[in-house]
């Protein structure tokens, strides 16, 4: 588990410094896909 939650904190760093940002007021329009594999995940910051 250790590994997930350093990948989670990776892709973190990786959007906020990419200016990839969710205020407090967002948070409850995000769709969140609980079951998403990584590598289906559609990137736009590359």
């Amino acid at each position: 588990m250790l590994l997930f939650d350093a990948m989670i904190g990776f892709l973190g760093e990786i959007m906020f410094k990419k200016g990839i940002k969710f205020s407090h007021k967002n948070l409850d329009e995000v769709d969140i896909l609980p079951r998403q594999r990584t590598d289906e995940v559609q990137i736009n910051w590359k």
